[in-house]
């Protein structure tokens, strides 16, 4: 799916699934070894099977908690949701899980030949796919349900999309709801914050421009997007306040550290926290691995050492079976490659 363009103009590559944990690499081109992909299909069978005995559970024990083993190994391959029969209710304790990947939901929703209601229902607080599916719907000159209206509402209120479908949808009305939606939201939404500085500062100097940036950081680090889109637009700013939901994240502590660096704000944070979500950390060791033309002496030496102390934490974690068979296989290779 889109998003809002970067500074660089054009949409940021946010990875959202540690691929080269699982033998697979992030970009699927060149395709994929078959093998590779049988396996991880075959994993995610299994996962899919131990969420649904955990379901199980629940009905018995009145209870939506899961194990942390099973959470965080869903958490980081969340296509095991998606292979639960009809009849298991995912717990509330994994509607987070949902909300970060959530372009699954949409996916299932276009696979299917009639729309399923409770997919749609899902789906009516994420104005991306409110849009897309309003755009599947409608035409330029539909007139629109009660039920899209509503919808329409929602997808108002997140300026990149309200602009995105104003454009081949304009009215007055959908005109001045963004406007007003844009500042009554300013101080609250990230989104809103973003465009609004942008419109009132579009002729400003650069210095102009960071002033009134550090302003609302508070606002725009309430979604770790906008906060990483910033950060790469001012690379003088302080970052600290952008951190706040991206620490939470190791998703978004990986893409932070790959797109905006290991030298601003607080890095060993960020490192902690993908080791401590092992997926992530081998995912960053082996995008930071130097390869064998790069025989700079002070650089190769960086990066390797940064590397091998990241292996040696991730070693002193606490184990999660469901990973075991990934990462016992990438520190024997490393072992045998680095010591």
């Amino acid at each position: 799916m889109n998003a809002p363009p970067s500074p660089a103009a054009g949409p940021l590559p946010i990875l959202k699934i540690p691929l080269r944990f699982y033998g697979l690499s992030s970009n699927p081109l060149p395709s994929r070894k078959p093998e590779d992909v049988d396996k991880l299909d075959r994993y995610v069978d299994r996962l899919a099977e131990a969420l649904k005995a955990e379901i199980g559970k629940f009905k018995e024990k009145d209870t939506t908690n899961v194990s942390e083993e099973l959470y965080r190994a869903v958490r980081t391959m969340p296509a095991a949701l998606f292979r639960l029969p009809d009849e298991c209710e995912v717990p509330t304790a994994l509607f987070a899980i949902l909300d970060e990947h959530i372009y699954y939901v949409y996916s299932a929703f276009t696979a299917q030949a009639k729309p399923d209601p409770n997919l749609a229902l899902m789906l009516a607080g994420y104005p991306e796919y409110i849009y897309y599916i309003l755009m599947s719907e409608t035409s330029s000159s539909t007139m629109l349900s009660q039920s899209q209206e509503n919808s329409l509402k929602v997808l108002l209120g997140n300026p990149f999309w309200a602009i995105k479908w104003l454009e081949g949808h304009f009215s007055d009305g959908g005109y001045k709801a963004l406007l007003n939606s844009l500042y009554q939201l300013k101080e609250q939404d990230a989104y809103s914050a973003h465009c609004y500085h942008w419109l009132k500062t579009r002729n400003a100097s650069y210095e102009v421009k960071r002033e009134e940036i550090n302003k609302i950081l508070s606002t725009l680090g309430s979604q770790p997007y906008i906060a990483l889109i910033t950060a790469l637009e001012y690379n003088d700013i302080e970052v600290d306040q952008l951190l706040v939901e991206v620490e939470k994240s190791p998703m978004w502590s990986y893409n932070w550290l790959r797109l905006v660096g290991d030298k601003r704000g607080n890095v060993n944070r960020l490192l902690g926290n993908m080791t401590s979500w092992v997926p992530w950390g081998v995912q960053y060791i082996k995008d930071r691995e130097p390869p064998e033309w790069l025989r700079g002496a002070g650089q190769r030496a960086r990066h390797l050492a940064e590397a091998n102390e990241m292996v040696e934490q991730i070693r002193l974690k606490p184990r999660n079976a469901w990973w075991d068979e990934w990462l016992e296989p990438f520190l024997a290779e490393w072992e045998q490659k680095h010591t």
